[in-house]
């Protein structure tokens, strides 16, 4: 064989081995990110906010009756405040937040 043939046969095997890692790599991402849908699907509360954290990403956390739920891929805009009301009901994606005071009801949606 002459270091030509040798060069794209190498050339091709690489190929095939990127192409079969980025799409490992897709269908992983995928899956990660329908569970992580589906987990918070599965989540209900109600109760007045008790502590508003926000990450890096400024995406809350919100403790509620003491437990902590974290509110990822949602524009909370850095609306809920301490003494809001939050509801977020099972197999429903939308947060309502009613504001005390004004009663406003504001809700978020992906």
């Amino acid at each position: 064989m002459n270091e030509v043939s040798k060069r794209k046969k190498l050339y091709v095997a690489f190929s095939i081995f990127v192409t079969i890692l980025f799409s490992l790599t897709i269908v992983y991402w995928l899956k990660a990110s329908l569970k992580a849908d589906n987990a918070n699907l599965n989540v209900e509360f109600s109760g007045l906010v008790d502590r508003v954290d926000y990450d890096i990403k400024q995406s809350p956390t919100v403790t509620v009756n003491n437990e902590g739920y974290y509110i990822a891929g949602y524009n909370t805009n850095h609306q809920i405040k301490i003494g809001d009301s939050i509801i977020k009901k099972r197999g429903s994606d939308v947060y309502k937040l009613v504001k005390s005071g004004s009663k406003e009801v504001v809700e978020f949606r992906k």
